[in-house]
């Protein structure tokens, strides 16, 4: 190999690893690194739909934000989730794996498992661990949700 192909490999390499690596110490918004604050945000969220705050909510989801439920693949756009808040109810829910996976420095992705107990027009959810996936974005300067997908965990025995 020449020289300059291996100077240009690295250099490739390099801005690379740059692009994909978000400042891990940096504060973001106020809130110590990056990985804490956008898992707080993500369970502010959770938080925000137990307690059936619609202005936070409408604060933390992007205004093109959706969902992608695990149940039947429907996909909820904020307005609609704002507009079926009421009938919406979650009693508990728990959050396990929690990793954030950078994108950019304007981007992230919050990946985990969740439990939600609760209810959909008064009918329970059946109670079943998913894999989520939250993708967060910066935008005017304060983070917010642009796409959530749940995926439920099926256990073969």
């Amino acid at each position: 190999m020449n020289l300059k192909f291996v100077s240009a490999l690295i250099v490739l390499v390099a801005a690379l690893t740059g692009c994909m690596s978000a400042p891990k110490d940096g504060p973001v918004s106020g809130i110590g690194n990056l990985d804490e604050a956008l898992i707080a945000k993500e369970k502010q969220v959770w938080e925000a739909y137990k307690r059936k705050d619609a202005a936070t909510l409408r604060d933390l989801l992007h205004d093109t934000s959706y969902a992608i439920e695990d149940a039947d693949g429907e996909i909820i756009t904020k307005a609609e989730a704002l507009a079926d808040l009421p009938n919406f109810t979650i009693d508990d829910y728990m959050m396990k794996n929690v990793q954030v996976i950078p994108i950019n420095r304007g981007a992230a992705i919050v990946r985990y498992n969740v439990m939600v107990k609760g209810s959909s027009k008064g009918k329970p959810f059946t109670p079943h661990w998913s894999t989520a996936s939250s993708i967060w974005v910066e935008h005017n300067g304060k983070w917010q949700n642009l796409v959530y997908q749940e995926t439920q965990v099926l256990h073969h025995h």
